[in-house]
């Protein structure tokens, strides 16, 4: 699977809950996989969604990428209540590919999202070819 950065959940408890559903999914999968973690300020970043800042919203949250991008990471997953406007510019912005998981319920959800960037990940397997 390779390396995944999970960036925030609005909350602390909303990413620990993330992090949670995600690692039950690597658990389950027989080429295992490795996951980097970091959230934000939930109230800076409410705050700049609130108020229509979506460039000083998104430059945060590709902060916070490039850290993880520089631990290994191949792929981001945006974790939590963003504004696609926000979203899409952090998308734009990064080189690697990224997933927004906008209020996930479940962990179909999150298996969906890991899906998703896995499957874009350098050295992935084609579609129809399965694991290797």
């Amino acid at each position: 699977m390779g390396t995944i950065g999970l960036l925030g959940g609005t909350n602390w408890s909303e990413t620990a809950r993330y992090y949670r559903l995600a690692k039950e999914i690597i658990r389950q999968r027989p080429e295992g996989g490795r996951l980097l973690l970091d959230w934000v300020d939930d109230h800076e970043l409410e705050y700049l969604q609130v108020t229509v800042e979506w460039d000083a919203a998104a430059a945060m949250l590709v902060e916070r990428s490039q850290s993880m991008l520089e631990g290994g990471a191949g792929a981001i997953v945006l974790c939590g209540s963003l504004h696609p406007e926000v979203s899409w510019r952090v998308m734009r912005a990064l080189t690697v590919p990224v997933v927004a998981l906008h209020e996930a319920g479940t962990q179909e959800d999150v298996a969906a999202a890991l899906r998703q960037v896995s499957a874009l990940l350098p050295g992935a397997p084609a579609a129809g070819q399965g694991a290797r």
